[in-house]
């Protein structure tokens, strides 16, 4: 999957992805590549339940957190992005720690 995000080919990438995550649905790297694909891909729904399923399995990934915030601030879902942005706001990682704070500030 990777190897045909670094050509471009997304489609090829998200086949690899989701044959990944068929096999182990606890894999999360497949589960948020499938994640970020679907939400440049503008199908929100889908990434935010596959970010939600790679929280599931890592819920202190942070990372994620932020990118879940950002998909349920596109649905409008501001209470669950107000508590996305607000875990990841918890961690150690200052750009993410900082993104989290300023998600949570002025548009929530």
């Amino acid at each position: 999957g990777y190897a045909s995000l670094s050509k471009g080919d997304k489609a090829s990438a998200r086949a690899h992805f989701a044959a990944a995550a068929k096999l182990d649905p606890k894999n999360t790297g497949a589960l948020k590549q499938l994640g970020f694909l679907d939400f440049e891909a503008g199908k929100l729904q889908s990434a935010a339940e596959l970010f939600e399923a790679a929280r599931a399995v890592e819920p202190n990934d942070y990372f994620t957190a932020l990118q879940l915030g950002y998909t349920y601030a596109k649905l409008k879902r501001v209470n669950e992005a107000r508590e996305a942005f607000t875990a990841a706001s918890a961690s150690a990682d200052a750009k993410i720690h900082d993104a989290a704070v300023a998600a949570l500030n002025p548009s929530l």
